[in-house]
């Protein structure tokens, strides 16, 4: 019987009760001897689509997840003569759309639905309907779905780790305290980002939205925790965010000023960034996303020649295959790799941002994962690599004292290969900050606009107003570039427009920025766990939803002990640790003022995972079902749902479970 279609339509009265008639052909119609009446019965004579599913314990289910059914074997036919009639007009019968509005306004779709064979432990029932078309009802709140692919989210997330800035940039801080074993101190850390990438590509399969870690931890350790967390996403990025803009007007500005006589003032790159950016976000993630892509191909060739001559010319003291090891005489040492990998994961930083993309994703559950895991796993074989090159061109004694060594790369780059080389190693170095500065605004962009979708003041309800030309988040487009543009006013007016001391601001927000991320990584791995045991139990297994994830939050709760051990934070990291704190603080005494407002929490948290849908029509995990304690009474559901007394079909073949309304509404 496979490949047959059922169409369900009409309830037939007789005498006063609703019943529904089950053909051979597959056809639910309204009346036997003419089926051209099947579409003038549109007030009683409807039942809904595949929101509701059948299960094999012949109980009704609201679950959005299509539920396997025994196969209905055999159906009475009424009237053969009908049957292939009905077969031919499916598309005339009416299905409730999922989109119904409490008003019983009702919208129509004209789904097919497939009877598959009971032997392919398969649905029932499943929706053709692929092509989401509810951009058309775009209100001003929505973006784009479907707008991007597998490739476009691994750019995301690849340009938000910008693996070229952690070469040119990050390797000599790793250096300083790492030694020789800078690249084995990467590889420590990709253990460590692998092993979040694993947390994040679980909760991935399941939650499909724009709040990434909000959801993932409110699922997982409830809404109180999803709040903090949450608190701890805005007060990470946003300080990283104005971070990425210094550090590339601050490269912007050192390139000009080294290459030419103009000694540019790195305040007029951060406008252009900013503006530039912003512009293009506006218009869509779609192309930001493409030019990365270009950018960072562009930086890879460029930076990819200069590691092998560098490599194939033995650098200042010959090649040095212990780099890859904890040993040596040039190691830091145990002491040291720990206080290395405190830099490591800021390299890393960025991996996560395609969780973000949910909302606008195809595939969601599959292409988010897949991007982070596969960004990460690019990322660290293609930096072990080049850093390794970079400490054959440093030389392992000079590794402690690189510091010294002014713009390193670039003058390594003029030292092994020539001048014009070295001017396109900067401009690798201009294009990966750059690339940063996109992954980071948009993926504040979408945090800012999940905020907005919580419903929970009018003012910060107006973050998810979108273009409706675009569905792009306009307002968080404006309101996230003006604190930046605030911000940097603010960073320059106290200590300059010149990059003489734009850099040790670099240094402060890169260290205070990267502990509240820390920290969600900490919480979100402890949250999965209990989130696959309890919730998704079918899939639980203990390695990868127990063991890995704790394994993961050890990893960056050592990583956070290196901030402040051996080495104890000095002025003023002292002080902005105590600031980081003051915030932290405040973040918790305002969950509790929100918690004492019943339900506002439950509120908020449901309303920004569904992207602020009143229905379960979201990007979540429960996007196809209806929300029957939402939008439906009692009386709603017992109206279009045939009793068993009702259904002319083999008994046990087809049973209606008396407890399901009771289900449903609790």
């Amino acid at each position: 019987m496979s490949g047959r279609t059922v169409s369900k339509d009409a309830v037939k009265s007789n005498n006063g009760k609703r019943t529904t008639t089950l053909t051979s052909g597959l056809s639910i119609n309204n009346n036997n001897n003419n089926n051209n009446n099947n579409n003038n019965n549109n007030n009683n004579n409807n039942i809904y689509n595949n929101n509701i599913n059948y299960n094999d314990n012949n109980n009704y289910n609201d679950n959005n997840d299509n539920i396997k059914v025994p196969l209905l074997s055999s159906f009475i036919n009424n009237n053969n003569n009908n049957s292939n009639n009905n077969n031919n007009n499916n598309n005339n019968n009416n299905n409730y759309n999922n989109n119904n509005n409490n008003n019983n306004n009702k919208n129509y779709n004209n789904n097919k639905m497939v009877f598959k064979n009971e032997e392919d432990d398969s649905d029932l029932f499943s929706s053709n309907n692929n092509n989401n078309k509810n951009n058309n009802n775009n209100n001003g709140k929505e973006l784009k779905k479907n707008a991007l692919g597998l490739i476009h989210c691994i750019a995301f997330s690849i340009g938000g780790v910008g693996p070229t800035t952690g070469i040119l940039f990050v390797f000599p801080q790793i250096a300083m305290v790492a030694g020789s074993s800078v690249p084995f101190t990467l590889m420590v850390a990709t253990l460590c980002c692998l092993s979040m990438s694993s947390t994040i590509s679980t909760f991935g399969r399941y939650i499909s939205t724009s709040s990434s870690f909000y959801s993932y931890v409110s699922e997982g350790l409830g809404k109180e925790m999803g709040f903090v967390t949450g608190w701890l996403m805005l007060i990470g990025y946003l300080t990283l965010s104005v971070q990425t803009v210094i550090q590339f007007s601050s490269t912007t500005a050192d390139v000009i000023s080294r290459n030419t006589d103009f000694h540019c003032p790195w305040i007029i790159a951060a406008a252009f960034v900013i503006l530039f950016i912003s512009a293009l976000a506006y218009v869509g993630i779609n192309p930001a996303l493409k030019l990365s892509l270009i950018l960072v191909i562009g930086e890879t060739l460029v930076i990819l020649v200069f590691t092998l001559i560098v490599v194939i010319k033995g650098g200042d003291q010959g090649n040095y295959p212990l780099a890859f090891t904890p040993t040596g005489d040039y190691s830091g040492g145990v002491s040291g790799i720990a206080r290395g990998l405190v830099y490591c994961v800021l390299v890393f930083i960025g991996f996560e941002v395609a969780a973000t993309l949910g909302a606008e994703t195809r595939n969601p559950k599959k292409n988010i994962p897949v991007a982070v895991v596969g960004s990460v796993v690019l990322t660290s074989a293609w930096m072990v690599w080049a850093m390794y090159a970079m400490v054959v061109a440093c030389g392992v004694t000079n590794l402690f004292i690189i510091s010294s060594i002014n713009s390193p790369a670039e003058t390594f780059a003029r030292k092994y290969v020539s001048y014009w080389f070295s001017i396109l190693v900067d401009l690798a170095g201009i294009s990966s900050t750059f690339n940063v500065c996109t992954s980071a605004f948009n993926n504040l962009f979408r945090i800012l606009y999940s905020i907005g979708k919580s419903d929970c003041n009018k003012v910060v309800n107006k973050l998810a107003i979108t273009s409706k030309r675009f569905q792009t988040p306009m307002a968080a487009i404006i309101a996230f570039s003006s604190f930046v543009t605030v911000s940097l006013v603010i960073v320059a007016s106290i200590w300059g427009i010149h990059t003489d001391n734009s850099w040790r601001i670099y240094g402060y927000l890169s260290y205070i920025g990267t502990i509240p991320l820390i920290l969600i990584f900490i919480i979100t791995n402890i949250a999965v766990i209990p989130y696959v045991k309890l919730k998704q139990p079918q899939d639980y297994h203990i390695f990868y939803h127990l063991i890995l994830p704790l394994i993961s939050a050890i990893l960056f709760s050592a990583v956070l002990v290196g901030n402040f051990y051996p080495d104890v934070p000095q002025k003023p990291y002292s002080y902005l640790l105590i600031a980081l704190g003051a915030l932290i603080l405040f973040g918790i005494i305002l969950m509790f003022i929100l918690r004492s407002k019943k339900g506002l929490l439950e509120k908020m948290s449901y309303m920004i995972a569904h992207d602020g849908s009143n229905s379960s029509n979201s990007s979540s995990n429960t996007s196809n079902g209806i929300d029957f304690n939402k939008h439906y009474n009692h009386d709603d559901i017992t109206d279009y749902i045939p009793t068993t007394s009702s259904i002319n079909t083999p008994r046990n073949n087809f049973v209606y479970d008396e407890n399901f309304i009771d289900k449903s509404i609790k």
